[in-house]
């Protein structure tokens, strides 16, 4: 019974190993698709940034693990097209919200605690 939990959560995310943007192996789920760390990256620093990209070419250059850095308009529309969205990494915190955390460590201490 639980291999079948498994193979069901498994199917469930559509991940095959691979990025959805340039094929290289995917690391997880990021932004809402299957990508590499490359990609993952890629995307976050051009929303973060609000970057507008040109193409050079045809808007329709290859994206693959050799040619992803040839061309970032074509590689941000590939990253909205295989289903990465803006809002899709939940908020990460630097400390723990108080509360939050069944841990039971001292990490939860306040910052001006930590030195002693």
């Amino acid at each position: 019974m639980l291999s079948g939990l498994r193979l069901i959560l498994k199917g469930d995310d559509g991940d095959n190993g691979a990025c959805l943007i340039c094929g290289d192996k995917a690391t997880g789920k990021h932004y809402g698709a299957s990508s590499c760390d490359g990609c993952k990256g890629f995307f976050r620093r051009s929303v973060r940034k609000n970057h507008v990209y040109a193409c050079r070419f045809q808007r329709n250059c290859v994206i693959n693990k050799d040619k992803r850095n040839q061309c970032r308009f074509c590689r941000l529309r590939k990253c909205f097209r295989a289903g990465m969205k803006k809002e899709g990494e939940q908020n990460k915190f630097l400390f723990p919200i108080a509360g939050s955390c069944t841990c039971h460590s001292s990490h939860h201490l306040a910052p001006q605690t930590w030195a002693s």
